[in-house]
């Protein structure tokens, strides 16, 4: 066994050995929010805090005289529209150091006695009570990235009443083709030739750096090359912390082009399915920018399609197993003229 002193106390507790690389994994994840300039991205990405701030709002029945869990409540900018929306209690849990400055905000604005501010991770405290309504904005990269839903399910079977409210409820992943001959020539037929030097040698290696892990990039609407599929749904009243292991889903589009297909790239909505009024929140490259932007998985060469061609196969999502926090994902294409297999890590 090791030992790890606990900075909030003067105790020295022992930890089972596999336990260490977990906490650590876990204090690094949370130190990546306790500064302001993420809450400040996320708070203004319009579309993402705008369709909370609906979904909340239009569902009076929902929030109206009910106790809320706000799980990850960041700023509590959150919390603050439940109490806005007639909430009679908010248990605002924030494991990383920005909940310092929630209390602040909180106490300036004299909700103390309204929006309770608990400190820690959902699985380490107590909340006073059982409540009504989870609210969490969960969503990682590709959805999943990080992991949080994971507390989400922790704090839903510990600490929701029977009938209470999931905000979401669902969440949905899509996968499309897309065409980028922009990228492939900035980044791989750069290397053909510099300054008149033959550098063509170097462009498996381009390739291979440039095509073995997911951008995080925003995909322009017009490089769509097919109508959208989704591959996977999940039902946050059900899902479980097993199944989030992994995820084996497939996938079939028809492309709506002629040309080159450089990759598919996925993205996410979830639906806030509320007694009043159902509010959904894309990140479609069609709605607009949003900070989770899209997952672009390059192919390792262009297919050559034709309008009406089929492109299917498989997405294999599963956390890492040294940190359940990372995704490798194995996806599988298949087409009239291409067959193959790739592995990708989200790290």
């Amino acid at each position: 066994y090791g030992v790890m002193e606990d900075k909030t106390s003067n105790d020295v507790q022992t930890y089972y050995p596999d336990e260490v690389p977990r906490r650590l994994q876990n204090k690094q994840y949370f130190d990546s929010y306790a500064h302001l300039s993420i809450h400040e991205e996320m708070i203004r990405d319009q579309i993402r805090t705008g369709a909370y701030y609906n979904a909340i709002h239009t569902n009076p029945s929902d929030f109206k005289d009910k106790v809320v869990l706000d799980l990850g409540c960041g700023t509590a900018i959150l919390s603050f529209f439940c109490v806005q929306a007639g909430a009679k209690k908010v248990y605002a849990v924030e494991a990383s150091t920005i909940a310092d400055q929630a209390r602040i905000v909180i106490e300036s604005n004299s909700l103390q006695e309204k929006i309770i501010l608990i400190k820690g991770r959902i699985e380490e405290v107590t909340l006073p009570e059982k409540v009504d309504v989870i609210v969490s904005e969960w969503m990682g990269y590709m959805l999943l990235y990080e992991c949080m839903l994971d507390s989400v399910i922790y704090a839903r079977d510990k600490w929701l009443k029977p009938g209470g409210k999931m905000y979401p409820a669902e969440a949905n992943m899509f996968v499309i083709p897309f065409c980028d001959d922009n990228f492939f020539e900035a980044h791989i037929n750069f290397w053909k030739s510099l300054y008149g030097i033959n550098y063509s040698s170097i462009i498996p290696f381009a390739k291979q750096c440039a095509f073995s892990d997911p951008h995080v990039e925003f995909l322009l609407p017009q490089l769509q090359a097919s109508f959208p599929f989704k591959f996977l749904t999940i039902n946050c009243y059900s899902i479980t912390s097993e199944q989030l292991k992994e995820f084996c889903c497939q996938y079939k589009v028809n492309c709506i082009i002629s040309g080159n297909i450089h990759g598919l790239a996925s993205w996410f909505d979830v639906v806030f399915r509320g007694t009043d009024n159902v509010t959904t929140l894309s990140t479609s490259p069609d709605t607009g920018y949003t900070h989770w932007r899209h997952t672009l998985f390059f192919f390792p060469e262009p297919i050559t399609v034709v309008q009406d061609d089929v492109l299917e196969g498989q997405f294999i999502i599963q956390q890492n197993k040294s940190n359940k926090r990372l995704l490798d994902i194995v996806l599988s294409v298949s087409s009239k003229s291409h067959n193959f297999t790739r592995n990708y890590s989200m790290k």
